[in-house]
Formats: C-alpha cells, structure tokens, sequence
C-alpha cells in the first residue's frame, strides 16, 4: 500500500534525523533509564551499527524499551535501570511472537523483529480496515479510513517495537469476521487480543452486538457489494456458535495464571499499573475535570515539556467526542460500543499529573473513529487537506517521541 510505505517512510526519516540532530538520544547523556545497554543499542561498534542504529533505534522509546526487555528475558522481577516500573504491565503476546520469530537470536535480531513485527501487521491491519469501511460506508471511504490511520498525528507507534499495529489488526479482524458470521475466527482473534492488550478482553462486547443484532445475509450474500451494509436485525434465538465466545477472554485468563504459577499474584498486570503513574481508580466526571485543569495550567504557567502534552490531550479528546456523535450516526451501534468500552479505562484510571496520557496514541487504534473521518473528509472534499495537516503532526511527534517527550 502507497499509505504504508509514504507515512512509515516520514516517520523513519524524521525519527532518523531528529535521533542524529540531538545527540542527547543516542548518548549517554540521556535521561537515567531510556538508554538500556543491549537494549536502546543493542548493535554494539562498527560498520553494521552505523547502517543499522539509524533504522531501527530512534524509535526505541518509553514503553519499546519494555517489549524488548520481555521479548529478550521474559518476564523477570528485575526493571530496566533508573524505572521504578514492572514487566508484568505488559502482556506478553506481541513479545512473544518477536522471540518466536528470531528474537532468541540475540539482543540485536530482537529489535529488528519487532519492528518489522509492527510493521508487517500495521499492513494487515490497514487492509482489514480498508475491508470495513467498504463494507460498511462504500469504497472512497475504505480508501479514506486507510489514509486517516496511516497518517494519523501519534502514528509514530506503528513503527515501534509496540502493540498498536497488532491490536489494531485483531481487533479489526474480529470485527470483519463477525460481520461475516464467521464466529470462531472472530472469537479466536478477540482472544488473541485479550493477549496483546488488556482491553483486548472487551472485545466481547461488541461481539455480543453483532451476534444479538447484527445484518443477517442470506448465503448467497455473503459478501455483499460496497457500501451496502445490510439489515441489521435481532436474533431471538441462540445457536451452538455462541459458545465460541468462551475463547474471548482467553489471552487474559493464560496471563494471569502465568503471573499466578511465576509471581503467586494473578492481578500483577492490572496491580502493577500502579508504577507506571496509574494509582487509583476514579469517575470519568473527574478524569475530565482534570484534563481540563492540566491544559489550563500549561497555558497560564507557560507549556514547556510537560504542560504541552496535556492541550494535545484535550485536543484528542476534542476529536473523540466529535467522533463518537458521527459513529453514532454513520455506523451500526456494534462500532460506537467498542470505542466507548476500549477507552472506558483511561477515563477510569488517570495517569498523575496528566489526566489523558495516551489518549493520542489509545485513539490511534479506534478503526471505527478513522472510518466515520474517512467518510466525512470525504463527503466534505477535505480529505487531502486533512491528510497533509495530519502528515505535518505526525513528523511532530514523530520528532517529540524520539526526543523522549512525554507524547507517549
């Protein structure tokens, strides 16, 4: 796809240039525990690191730097250097299948796996999309939804040794399988999810829509033409393929009987967020009138490197909210459910001193919001100003995240 080879190619250059330009990123300058011997650099001296370290290190930032400490060892008590944090934060089927796929070779093969990982399923991903938004709101859409994600602003993350472009593909997977009735690939692929991200396991939800109210082709239309979405109508009676959903929750059910067997606390992926600035629990209302404090402050003290991200945060939460009325409007009910869910939890749970952290980067993997933009720009004829603005944001945090800034 032109999409993914032009926005992945900005991101590689800009993350290389920024990386070359401030040395603060490749040194030992940097902050105490973002560079990670074998890790941040893990090509050691000579020719080969300087072909190399370019490509694949700008890019090894913040939570990267976990995945490939997972992927290398495994899940270890130890931390990284100089971070307070905990590995079983992370779940573990995005590392695994690095190691799988030749990270056992080395310090060196795990990162180029895992960025090579990221980018063979952002492709899928991207195709599986491409698919929905055909389906469901015709071809210029499906065309559009691809161009939304691929260049969206906190895109940089589908390049990264991180779970975006995975997630993104097996959640959009369950969602094309579902509609096509095939409920054990559905089932299946939402299990796979539960692995990746702890959100994966909510995917149950709109599954559950689907299969309770969802279109009812006929065999002969199970592929129907573009655009056409089909009646979407209730089912009052429960058949056998529902007992495929009890794959669903599986990713999570193995992890925490793995954490249960290894650290004797089956809750450390969710007790563990604690070390990663998540401590407590609390009202969306309140997550909301924080977010709000955080980027009034950053105007009325000055931005500077913190205070910046939190109006970029409420600038997401902006594009959200918009989305969710035109979801609401454009998409069967199923789309709208798995946003509101898959992003329920970081309204619940604030990070400190930045209410919305990750918003940005959450929304990335929202294939329902790119789709309903998709269509839209394009209703509006506004779908090339709209990519090359978003382009321009891209190379920004692009460069932020390879600064090390908290874009994250």
């Amino acid at each position: 796809m032109v999409a993914v080879l032009v926005s992945r190619l900005l991101v590689a250059v800009t993350a290389a240039v920024t990386a070359a330009a401030f040395k603060g990123t490749v040194s030992s300058s940097a902050p105490l525990g973002r560079i990670v011997p074998g890790i941040s650099h893990p090509f050691g001296g000579g020719w080969l690191a300087g072909w190399l370290d370019p490509i694949f290190t700008p890019l090894v930032r913040w939570d990267a730097l976990w995945y490939q400490k997972i992927s290398l060892g495994g899940y270890v008590p130890t931390g990284l250097p100089g971070n307070s944090g905990s590995t079983t934060a992370f779940f573990p089927l995005y590392p695994l299948l690095v190691h799988a796929l030749g990270g056992w070779a080395g310090d060196g093969a795990t990162l180029v796996v895992a960025t090579l990982l990221s980018l063979a399923t952002f492709t899928v991903g991207l195709a599986i999309v491409h698919r929905l938004a055909t389906l469901e709101l015709g071809p210029q859409a499906g065309r559009a939804a691809v161009l939304v994600i691929a260049f969206w602003p906190a895109g940089p993350f589908f390049s990264a040794p991180y779970t975006e472009s995975l997630f993104l593909a097996l959640s959009a997977g369950t969602f094309l399988a579902a509609r096509r009735e095939r409920w054990w690939l559905a089932a299946l692929l939402a299990g796979l999810a539960s692995a990746t991200r702890n959100t994966g396991v909510l995917l149950v939800v709109p599954l559950a829509i689907i299969y309770f109210y969802g279109p009812r082709p006929r065999p002969a239309e199970r592929v129907r033409p573009p655009g056409r979405r089909g009646r979407w109508v209730p089912r009052f009676s429960v058949h056998r393929d529902i007992l495929w959903f009890a794959l669903v929750p599986t990713g999570l059910i193995a992890f925490s009987v793995y954490l249960q067997i290894k650290l004797d606390n089956w809750q450390a992926w969710r007790t563990s967020q604690k070390t990663f600035g998540r401590p407590h629990i609390t009202s969306p209302f309140t997550t909301l009138r924080l977010a709000v404090t955080d980027a009034w402050n950053a105007v009325h003290f000055g931005l500077g490197n913190l205070g910046a991200p939190s109006l970029v945060d409420l600038g997401a939460l902006g594009v959200l909210l918009v989305s969710l009325v035109g979801i609401a409007r454009r998409l069967p009910i199923a789309y709208l459910a798995w946003v509101l869910v898959a992003l329920a939890p970081a309204f619940f749970s604030p990070f400190e001193h930045e209410a919305l952290r990750s918003l940005p980067r959450f929304l990335s993997v929202m294939f329902p919001i790119a789709m309903w933009l998709g269509y839209e720009l394009v209703r509006r004829r506004l779908l090339m100003p709209a990519i090359a603005l978003s382009a321009v944001l891209l190379a920004g945090t692009t460069a932020a995240f390879t600064l090390w800034y908290p874009f994250v």
